[in-house]
């Protein structure tokens, strides 16, 4: 039996968070477009998803994405098995949504419950974090 590379779990995730992370950005850009009106633009958004204090608690999300982007994409130091193990368990410690939290995991849990598209995105992502090799799932 072959061990598989480190690579894999976090490809194997990849996909599933960039399908949450775009839920949980269409989500919130529903609550903003209902509290002050529509967005002019695909590049106001883009000012406003990187400016604005309402999509600030978002960035920790965004940032753990670039960070695994550029782990896989990193030719001269490749992803080790201790380096995915700990991507992964920051991706899943920031992926627990508390409602007596603060900052992003209270928002996550309050978006979790208003949304359905994300409740699923996150059941999805869930479900693939359960496939993974034990020795990735622990945290």
């Amino acid at each position: 039996m072959t061990t598989p590379s480190p690579r894999e779990p976090l490809l194997a995730l990849r996909t599933e968070l960039l399908s949450l992370h775009r839920e949980l950005i269409a989500s919130e850009r529903g609550v903003y477009e209902r509290t002050f009106g529509q967005i002019a633009s695909p590049t106001a958004f883009l000012h406003l998803l990187t400016t604005d204090k309402w999509f600030a608690w978002l960035l920790p999300f965004t940032a753990l994405v670039g960070k695994i982007d550029g782990a896989l994409a990193d030719k001269k130091q490749p992803v080790t098995q201790e380096s995915a193990k700990a991507l992964i368990a920051e991706t899943r410690a920031l992926l627990t949504p508390d409602e007596h939290g603060e900052g992003f995991a209270k928002l996550y849990f309050e978006s979790l419950h208003r949304d359905p598209h994300v409740a699923v995105a996150h059941a999805d992502f869930n479900r693939q974090f359960a496939k993974l090799p034990a020795e990735f799932r622990q945290i």
